[in-house]
């Protein structure tokens, strides 16, 4: 396996499944004396390995329990009708087809996994944060805050829906041995 098949599986790895598990345990943090009492060690100037390897297994657990979620929202419901053609991984293959599936999986699906993940992890995020500061909606500052939270919210579903809808494009067209669409030049 090249170096380059393993950084760009890893930092996949880390976009969608460690990064919106580590934001959801943050927001978590806010209401949990429990959870906030994980991240203080870890966090800490001194933080030895321990207690930092404790949070990234935890991150790393909380990322696949995120993961299951956005699979629901995203894979099962919002984006419902972008499937892969029938018989798509008996198609695949092992050579050239596979190498072009594994590119449209890091160029693709990780960032939708990333996108849809903090779309999910935002919810505990921006809910704990409230939970501590106690925003009062009927202030400029309060609707400021949640109308930012709203807009990061709709970018993130925007983002991971495209992102998934054009992993199964690319996919189903690597499988069809047919030509990616050119795309518009930018402006």
């Amino acid at each position: 396996m090249e170096v380059k098949d393993v950084s760009s599986t890893t930092f996949g790895y880390i976009i969608g499944f460690l990064l919106p598990g580590m934001v959801a345990i943050y927001g978590l943090g806010f209401m949990s004396v429990d959870v906030a009492s994980l991240l203080k060690p870890a966090t800490a100037p001194e933080a030895t390995l321990g207690p930092s390897l404790l949070l990234l297994l935890a991150a790393l657990t909380v990322g696949m329990v995120v993961t299951a979620v956005r699979f629901v929202i995203f894979e099962k419901c919002i984006c419902r009708k972008h499937r892969f053609q029938d018989g798509f991984f008996e198609k695949l293959g092992t050579g050239e087809k596979l190498a072009s599936f594994r590119a449209a999986v890091d160029e693709h699906y990780r960032y939708h996994q990333f996108f849809g993940g903090l779309s999910v992890a935002l919810v505990p995020l921006y809910g704990g944060w409230l939970w501590k500061n106690h925003l009062d909606f009927g202030t400029c500052r309060g609707l400021a805050a949640l109308g930012a939270w709203v807009l990061l919210e709709v970018l993130m579903v925007y983002c991971a829906a495209n992102g998934y809808e054009k992993y199964v494009d690319r996919a189903n067209r690597i499988v069809a041995g047919v030509q990616a669409k050119p795309e518009a030049p930018h402006v």
